[in-house]
C-alpha cells in the first residue's frame, strides 16, 4: 500500500464516520418533511435505493483504489501508481477529492439542520446548496479519473458511476431543485 492508498483509506474511514455521525445529528434535529424538502413519499423510496447503491459503489471504488489497483494483464515493469493516467496520475488527487467530498457531505447535514431550525438566516440555505455542488464536482472528477485511468477495474467504475449518479443527479440536481422550490413557497 503506497502513501496515496493509505491516505485514501484513512480519509475514508475518518471522514466517512463523520458523515454518518452528521446524518445521525441531522435526523435528531430535523423533521423528516424538512429533510425531504417536499419530495413525495413514493419518490423517497427511489432515493433510498440510490443511497444504498451510492454507498456500495463508494466502498467498491475505495476498495479498488486501496487494495486492488494493479493491472495484472500489463507487461509493464512500472509500479501500480505509475500506471495511473490522467487525473489520477498525481498521487494526491484521489485522497484530496474524497476528503473534500466527504467533508462537504458532512457539512451538508449540519447546514441543512441549521437552515431548518433557523429559518430567518438564508446563509444556511445557501451553504446547504453549496455543499451539494462541491460534492457533485468532486464526484464528477472521480468518475472522469476512473474512466481515464488505465488500471481501473470494472467494479470500481460501476461503483463510482452509481455514486456519481446519486451525488450529482439525485442530490445536487433533484433534491436541490425540490429544496429551492420548497424554500421559495
Amino acid at each position: 500500500m503506497d502513501a496515496s492508498q493509505l491516505a485514501l483509506l484513512v480519509t475514508s474511514l475518518v471522514l466517512g464516520s463523520l458523515v454518518i455521525l452528521s446524518y445521525v445529528y441531522l435526523l435528531k434535529t430535523t423533521r423528516l418533511d424538512q429533510l425531504w424538502a417536499g419530495i413525495s413519499l413514493q419518490n423517497q423510496y427511489v432515493y433510498y435505493v440510490f443511497m444504498i447503491l451510492a454507498a456500495l459503489g463508494f466502498i467498491a471504488f475505495v476498495c479498488w483504489y486501496c487494495f486492488d489497483r494493479s493491472d495484472k494483464s500489463s507487461k509493464s515493469k512500472k509500479s501500480n501508481s505509475d500506471q495511473l493516467a490522467g487525473l489520477f496520475a498525481s498521487k494526491l488527487v484521489v485522497p484530496v477529492l474524497v476528503g473534500i467530498l466527504l467533508a462537504s457531505s458532512a457539512l451538508w447535514s449540519l447546514f441543512l439542520s441549521l437552515a431548518s431550525n433557523r429559518a430567518n438566516q438564508p446563509v444556511w440555505r445557501v451553504m446547504t446548496s453549496v455543499t451539494l455542488v462541491v460534492t457533485a464536482i468532486c464526484s464528477i472528477l472521480l468518475v472522469a479519473g476512473t474512466v481515464e485511468c488505465r488500471v481501473a477495474k470494472w467494479y470500481a467504475l460501476a461503483g463510482i458511476l452509481c455514486f456519481g449518479l446519486t451525488t450529482v443527479l439525485a442530490d445536487a440536481v433533484g433534491w436541490q431543485a425540490s429544496y429551492i422550490l420548497n424554500k421559495r413557497n
